[in-house]
C-alpha cells in the first residue's frame, strides 16, 4: 500500500488515536470548512472519512522517530464511523470501536492490519454493546474491555447491573442518553461478552478518559452525564472485575483538578512494565468544564498515592483533542497530544486544529 508524505496532518477533533511501537495512528473525527463568502460565510463539520474526498480511505501516521507525519492508503471493509470512534492495539492490529456520523451511532468493530493496511469489518452476533460513541476501551491480554458511553437506550434485562439514563437536557430528533455497560470482546473468538462486576461501578457516563494503567488495572477519569461534568477517579480490576471509587479529594485544600469533560489522559509509564503498578503516573490535558467552556490546565496523578499536581506548561487549551503514549523502556515515554477544539475568536474562525504537542519523560 502506497503512502504519501505530508507536512501536516487534516485539522481534526474527536478522532481516533492509538500508539503502537513507534508509530502513531489517526482515523476519524470531524474537520471543517468555511462555504459562502463576506459576511454570508459559514463554517460547515465535515466527518471523517469524507466519502466526497479522494483521500476518503486513508489514515494519518506520525512517525516518531522521524517527527514526520504521512497519509497511508488503506483498503477492505473502510469504516464511515464519523467522530467518537475509539482505537486500541494488540501487535499490528488496530482495533475500532463505535462512533457517530450524520445516519446514526455504531455498534461495529473494525480491524485494520498495519503490515498489510486492509480493514476488516468484525461480524458479531450476540452480547455486545449497544451502538454508541464517547465510550471507554483498554486492552487486557488478547481481549478488549469496553465501558459506558452516549448511546441508544436499551432495558437492563440481561446487561449485569448496567443501567441506562435518558437525555433530558438536549433536544435532539432522536432518543439517545448515557450508560454503564460493561462488555469484554475477545480479539481470538471475535465474540462479545456480558461482565458482572462488584464495588462501585461509575454511573452511566460519557465523555471521560479510560486507561489501562497496569497489567490488570484500568482508570476512568472525569466525564459528564447530562450537563454535569465529574472530576472522580474510578479503578477496575480487569482480572477481579472489581470497582473502587470514587476517590475524590478528602479536604478542600487537597490539590485536585477541576470536573472536565471530553478531555484527554495518557500514562506516563508502560502499562504492560512490571513497575507499573507501584509507580504509575497519568497526565490528563485540558477539556470542557462545568461552564461549558474550556479548562486551560494539566494535571499529573500518581495513582498509587491518588495525589494530584498541576503541570505548569504553557500551552494553548482544547476539548476533544487525542492523546496517546508511546513507550521506550519502562519510564522512557512520549505523551502526544493532537488536534481538538481550541477556543473560537470570531464567527469565522474554525474551531478544529492541527496542533501538535510531544511531551517526553525520561527515568532519571
Amino acid at each position: 500500500m502506497s503512502a504519501v508524505r505530508t507536512m501536516e496532518p487534516l485539522p481534526r477533533t474527536g478522532a481516533a488515536m492509538v500508539a503502537a511501537g513507534r508509530k502513531v495512528y489517526v482515523w476519524g473525527g470531524y474537520t471543517q470548512t468555511i462555504e459562502g463568502e463576506g459576511d454570508d460565510r459559514f463554517i460547515v463539520d465535515i466527518d471523517l472519512p469524507d466519502p466526497d474526498s479522494e483521500d476518503d480511505v486513508t489514515i494519518e501516521v506520525l512517525d516518531l522517530e522521524q517527527m514526520e507525519w504521512y497519509k497511508q492508503s488503506t483498503r477492505g471493509s473502510v469504516p464511515q464511523l464519523g467522530s467518537g470512534s475509539i482505537f486500541a492495539a494488540i501487535g499490528s492490529k488496530l482495533y475500532l470501536f463505535g462512533g457517530w456520523n450524520d445516519n446514526d451511532f455504531s455498534a461495529n468493530i473494525f480491524v485494520l492490519d498495519t503490515t498489510t493496511f486492509t480493514w476488516e469489518f468484525v461480524e458479531t452476533v450476540i452480547g455486545g454493546p449497544i451502538a454508541k460513541y464517547r465510550t471507554g476501551m483498554v486492552v487486557h491480554g488478547q481481549k478488549l474491555i469496553v465501558f459506558g458511553g452516549v448511546g441508544k437506550p436499551f432495558k437492563s434485562d440481561g446487561r449485569e447491573g448496567a443501567s441506562y439514563l435518558a437525555n433530558k437536557s438536549f433536544n435532539f430528533e432522536f432518543s439517545y442518553g448515557w450508560n454503564n455497560e460493561l462488555h469484554e470482546f475477545d480479539t481470538t473468538t471475535k465474540t462479545w461478552k456480558v461482565l458482572q462486576c462488584t464495588g462501585s461501578r461509575p454511573p452511566p457516563i460519557g465523555d471521560f478518559t479510560f486507561n489501562k494503567i497496569d497489567k490488570t488495572r484500568a482508570l476512568l477519569y472525569g466525564g459528564r452525564i447530562e450537563k454535569t461534568t465529574f472530576s472522580s477517579v474510578y479503578i477496575l480490576d480487569c482480572e477481579l472485575l472489581h470497582w473502587v471509587g470514587p476517590l475524590e479529594p478528602q479536604s478542600p485544600n487537597q490539590p485536585w483538578p477541576a470536573p472536565r469533560c471530553l478531555h484527554a489522559t495518557s500514562c506516563v509509564v508502560d502499562p504492560d512494565s512490571e513497575i507499573a503498578a507501584l509507580h504509575q503516573k497519568v497526565v490528563t490535558f485540558w477539556g470542557k468544564g462545568s461552564d461549558n467552556k474550556h479548562v486551560a490546565d494539566i494535571w499529573m496523578l500518581d495513582v498509587a498515592t491518588v495525589t494530584w499536581r498541576e503541570l505548569k506548561l504553557n500551552l494553548r487549551p482544547r476539548m476533544w483533542h487525542m492523546s496517546c503514549s508511546s513507550h521506550n523502556g519502562e519510564m522512557n515515554t512520549d505523551l502526544i497530544v493532537f488536534g481538538g477544539n481550541k477556543r473560537r475568536e470570531s464567527k469565522f474562525d474554525k474551531h478544529v486544529m492541527t496542533d501538535l504537542r510531544v511531551l517526553r519523560f525520561e527515568r532519571g
